[in-house]
């Protein structure tokens, strides 16, 4: 039997066994009346076809949209994309290989095509430094003499009649002996294709420089650019690597406040902000904010081309007692001979 007639059955038997019982004040039983099954019509409306059509379109419109966000994802992804699923690279080629020289030339010429610094060569002058011989090239920095290049009392206009440079221009490590950058980390283990191919360039503010532009003496820029081969996660560089740029720039700025131009690092602190994506030009920032005597305090930031600050940092560096017999070798040698 359907379900309707299981269902007309026991409504059947219920109704029976309702007017069998007495009723109150009525003993006559009731009339039973059989329950029968009724078909009923649909009353609903046909579909609306309107409604269908604009759904239609809204999941058009949505496929389109997911479509050009998918495109413009591939071709412009975003930080976290590319952190996640960076591709993968070859190793990096010999420095002295065609290859390795071919990259070190584009990377050169990539260097001085940089808007900033076609700027700011064309108001510098190469630096005369005062070199130390047999130390590390990091110590060699521009004369004083040649920062301090004003007179007392000239103004920003007398010092552009006069022409004077506003930044004097250095390449750290560029003529350091191989012999003595084998073991050097900075001038050596560091560079080549895929590191640092080429020596950083540093650009020092001078005085005429303060005068015309603003700042002061010794703030320094130091554009440097990091290869595929100086990373933690694959693509991002290395936030130990990161420091020690660090280091290294602030205690160029140090040496341009110390006595005879000689520090060492006491206390470096960083902040990191952002990551340094691989296979990019970066800019290091300087400036001396205070020195007590032998210590110079210095601070400064990382920078990528756009602007963005990657890193921050601030550092104390301390000028050894001795730094006096480094600037002179005839001294120096005595010491160690003890005569």
């Amino acid at each position: 039997m359907s379900i309707s007639g299981r269902t007309v059955a026991r409504g059947t038997a219920w109704a029976s066994r309702r007017s069998s019982a007495p009723i109150a004040g009525n003993s006559a039983p009731s009339a039973t009346r059989p329950l029968t099954a009724r078909s009923y019509a649909s009353t609903s409306s046909p579909p609306n076809q309107g409604g269908l059509s604009s759904g239609l379109l809204m999941g058009s419109i949505a496929a389109v949209t997911a479509s050009i966000a998918y495109v413009l994802g591939s071709l412009y992804p975003p930080t976290a994309v590319k952190l996640a699923f960076s591709p993968p690279a070859p190793p990096s080629a010999d420095r002295d290989s065609p290859e390795g020289q071919a990259i070190t030339a584009k990377v050169e010429a990539d260097l001085q095509n940089i808007p900033l610094v076609r700027k700011l060569l064309s108001a510098s002058s190469p630096a005369p430094a005062r070199s130390l011989e047999g130390i590390n090239p990091s110590v060699a920095v521009p004369d004083p003499a040649a920062l301090h290049n004003t007179h007392p009392g000239e103004t920003a206009a007398q010092v552009e009649a006069e022409r004077l440079p506003h930044w004097l221009a250095m390449r750290p490590y560029k003529t350091y002996p191989p012999s003595k950058a084998t073991h050097s980390l900075t001038a050596g283990s560091l560079r080549g294709p895929g590191k640092i191919a080429v020596p950083p360039l540093v650009l020092v503010k001078t005085e005429a420089g303060a005068l015309a532009e603003g700042g002061v003496a010794g703030e320094a820029l130091l554009f440097v650019h990091l290869g595929r081969s100086l990373c933690g996660h694959d693509g991002v560089v290395h936030g130990g690597m990161l420091c020690t740029l660090a280091d290294e720039a602030l205690a160029r700025a140090a040496f341009y406040g110390l006595p005879n131009g000689v520090a060492v690092t006491a206390r470096l602190e960083v902040d990191f902000k952002s990551p340094v994506l691989a296979d990019q030009f970066v800019c290091i920032k300087t400036k001396i904010n205070e020195v007590q005597g032998r210590k110079a305090y210095v601070e400064g930031q990382i920078e990528t081309l756009d602007g963005t600050v990657a890193v921050k940092a601030k550092a104390l560096f301390i000028e050894p007692k001795y730094a006096k017999y480094l600037t002179n070798r005839d001294q120096l040698v005595k010491l160690i001979e003890g005569r």
